[in-house]
């Protein structure tokens, strides 16, 4: 075999059948669509990441104001004698 056949058959085989092109256009939008899938995966993971984060900062600073002191002892109506559902003689 010459250099001529080789680049013949070489040639022959390396040709762009209708075939070959439909494979790579299948390949193409395969790829698409992973990428696509690949991207709504980690905007969603983002988007519950921020939710989280919200969550936990909103948990934090709501629970950072101390709870009001009791003003005294437990009184009903202003009088504590009546206090506790008992008259305190």
């Amino acid at each position: 075999m010459n250099s001529t056949d080789l680049r013949e058959v070489l040639e022959s085989r390396s040709a762009d059948s209708a075939e070959h092109v439909m494979h790579h256009l299948r390949l193409h939008g395969v790829r698409a669509k992973v990428r696509r899938r690949r991207r709504q995966r980690v905007a969603a993971w983002a988007a519950a990441g921020v939710a989280v984060a919200l969550a936990s900062a909103a948990a934090v600073v709501t629970s950072g104001s101390p709870a009001p002191a009791p003003a005294g002892p437990p009184t009903l109506a202003g009088f504590p004698e009546y206090a506790q559902g008992a008259r305190a003689i």
